[in-house]
């Protein structure tokens, strides 16, 4: 096959002859691809895939890329379905036996009980994040076993949703979060990273509105 440039919006395409062996053929370069049926040009396709993977806001992205808002935000939902399906048939569990996994669960709008700090020197392994429509037991219990190891310490708050976990194959620590985010009894109890990444969640979600 040939590449010959076009004056389309895809830019170029292939063609093969007809020949006696093959009746002939063309394709374009969004043959078979996320971009196959888009009336955005190429550039402007990957500008936007360049924006969305920089966490530009949907407003910023309009602007660099010179499309309307509900391309754009077609575009942001298209990726972002495309990274959650990658990123679910790859989803590996975290901690084990002598590591700790923080658990919570939030309401993305505020800081729970407007108390908690951002530490500066914040470092968050490996996590994951799930969104859920009821937080009973039978759904943060089956997100448990799904993304944690057996044998990991858990530490969560006092959420009746928790009881249990140490008969299923973890050690458990819990404390009360209307009381502090440090266990007074144990200063390596807490769940002072969760709330910094939830605290920069908030921020980012924030950000993406318009």
């Amino acid at each position: 096959m040939k590449l010959k440039l076009t004056h389309r919006a895809n830019g170029c395409k292939w063609i093969c002859k007809p020949t006696t062996a093959c009746t002939g053929s063309e394709c374009t370069v969004r043959t078979n691809s996320v971009f196959k049926n888009s009336r955005l040009s190429l550039p402007q396709l990957i500008e936007l895939t360049y924006e969305w993977s920089r966490n530009s806001t949907r407003t910023v992205t309009v602007a660099e890329c010179c499309a309307g808002k509900t391309a754009v935000l077609r575009w942001y939902e298209i990726l972002r379905a495309i990274n959650t399906e990658y990123k679910e048939n790859r989803q590996a569990t975290i901690g084990d036996s002598g590591l700790t996994v923080e658990i919570h669960e939030s309401v993305v709008t505020k800081r729970k009980y407007n108390r908690g700090r951002v530490a500066d020197n914040n470092q968050t392994c490996d996590i994951f994040l799930e969104l859920v429509q009821k937080r009973d037991y039978t759904t943060l219990q089956n997100i448990i076993l799904r993304h944690v190891a057996p044998g990991s310490t858990i530490l969560t708050d006092g959420r009746r949703a928790y009881n249990g976990l140490e008969n299923t194959g973890f050690s458990h620590a819990m404390f009360n979060h209307s009381k502090n985010f440090v266990d007074p009894n144990d200063l390596f109890v807490h769940t002072q990273s969760i709330e910094n990444l939830w605290g920069w969640i908030q921020q980012f979600i924030r950000s993406r509105i318009f």
